[in-house]
C-alpha cells in the first residue's frame, strides 16, 4: 500500500500565519555586519581553530578583499581626556569607515575583551564594532554605542 508523504505548508503560508516573513536578528539587519560575519565564518570553516590571531587577521583581510568589502588595516585611534591626547589604540580592521573589527584567537570571549572593544568603539567615533573570536568554536560579539 502506498502512503503519500505529508504535504508541508509553503513558506509563504507559514509566514502569513506568523504575521509576515521572519526578520533576521537585529545584528544581521545591517548588510555590512552580515557580510563581515559571513567572511569571518568562511575563514573559520577553512582554517579551524588553533592559529595565532595574526594568521586569522591576514586570512580575514583576504576574504574581505575577495568579497569586495572596503576596509583599512591597523588603524590608529587616539584616546583623549579633557581634550588632551592621552593614548593611542590600534583597531585591526575598520570596515567601510564605520565598523570596527577586533580579533581574538582564544578559548572564549572574556568580559575584558568586550570592554576593550567597547572602549575602542568610543575612541573610533563609529557606531558599532565586532569582536571576532577564532577560537576552537567561532564566536563573536556585536557592540553598539
Amino acid at each position: 500500500m502506498f502512503v503519500p508523504p505529508a504535504v508541508a505548508p509553503s513558506p509563504a503560508f507559514i509566514a502569513a500565519d506568523l504575521g509576515g516573513p521572519p526578520r533576521a536578528p537585529r545584528v544581521l539587519q545591517d548588510r555590512t555586519v552580515a557580510s563581515v560575519l559571513a567572511a569571518f565564518f568562511a575563514v573559520h570553516r577553512e582554517l579551524g581553530g588553533g592559529f595565532l590571531a595574526g594568521v586569522y587577521h591576514r586570512a580575514l583581510a583576504l576574504e574581505l578583499l575577495q568579497r569586495g568589502i572596503a576596509f583599512e588595516q591597523d588603524v590608529g585611534l587616539s584616546v583623549f581626556y579633557k581634550g588632551t591626547k592621552v593614548g593611542q589604540y590600534r583597531a585591526p580592521l575598520l570596515v567601510e569607515a564605520r565598523l570596527v573589527i577586533d580579533l581574538r584567537a582564544a578559548p572564549r570571549i572574556e568580559v575584558a575583551d568586550e570592554k576593550e572593544v567597547s572602549n575602542c568603539l568610543r575612541a573610533s567615533g563609529c557606531e558599532s564594532a565586532l569582536l571576532l573570536n577564532f577560537g576552537v568554536a567561532a564566536s563573536f560579539r556585536h557592540v553598539e554605542r
